[in-house]
């Protein structure tokens, strides 16, 4: 009798342990299936987006909006929070329906300077120096007042006049982010320019439409154009009549 009751005490003992493993194997089933009906709130497009949309851009327009969307069907690197891709800009287009992702942002100066031209501007580059281009201190992001001078003008006499206004810059020299200083470029207390600064001549990138863009080429190329910068609080464009030599001193 004792190998039998011995066989029956295994028996139990093995179907209890196997009732455990089946009890927690379907514990675990219905724990996923409930974890995976969990909604996650992640930014969805609203509408189709061109490449080169800044999340910004994305918020403001409503292209873009939070939605609840269940675990399971949430993309690898689905954005929660648009904290982290601040200044940055899509690499990629994106359809309506789909879920923006940190892969497909990055920052402009990383994804190219055609990303930083707004839709219907064109992009164009002049040269200038620390003269004429405010000190070589304009950054990409700030907006500038683009005088021409013309020797002679179109009634004979010398005249200088604002050309464009409120004019973005999108790069500097082959910077599209902000400029990093060169060490030692400047020596404290001196207002010496050391040689491979500002005061060597470079190029400055502006965000223009077509009809503008004509006006900027023409005046490099026929006058002398200076660059103005506005300050962040004073961006208002104004009328002037320009300048000549009869009316300087008036």
């Amino acid at each position: 009798m004792k190998p039998r009751l011995v066989i029956i005490i295994v028996a139990v003992i093995l179907g209890a342990i196997v009732a455990l493993g089946v009890n927690s194997y379907l514990n675990n089933i219905k724990k996923q299936a409930v974890e995976e009906q969990k909604t996650v709130q992640v930014w969805v497009a609203n509408h189709d987006i061109e490449k080169g949309t800044s999340i910004e851009d994305i918020t403001t327009n409503r292209l873009a909006q939070l939605k609840e969307v269940p675990r399971r069907y949430v993309a690898s690197q689905a954005i929660s929070s648009t904290r982290n891709i601040e200044g940055q800009v899509l690499s990629v287009s994106i359809s309506a329906g789909e879920q923006l992702t940190i892969g497909k942002f990055k920052h402009p100066s990383e994804a190219g300077l055609s990303f930083t031209v707004p839709k219907g501007y064109l992009a164009v580059s002049i040269p200038y120096d620390s003269i004429r281009g405010i000190a070589g201190m304009a950054k990409p992001g700030d907006l500038v007042t683009v005088f021409a001078s013309f020797n002679p003008g179109a009634d004979g006499d010398d005249v200088t006049k604002i050309l464009l206004q409120k004019v973005q810059v999108i790069a500097v020299g082959e910077s599209v982010g902000a400029e990093k200083e060169t060490p030692n470029a400047r020596t404290p207390g001196s207002s010496q320019v050391q040689s491979g600064s500002d005061n060597s001549k470079k190029t400055i990138t502006l965000a223009l439409v077509p009809a503008d863009a004509e006006k900027l080429v023409y005046a490099q190329e026929n006058g002398k154009v200076w660059l103005g910068l506005h300050a962040p609080t004073n961006a208002e464009a104004v009328a002037t009549k320009g300048v000549t030599i009869k009316t300087i001193f008036k």
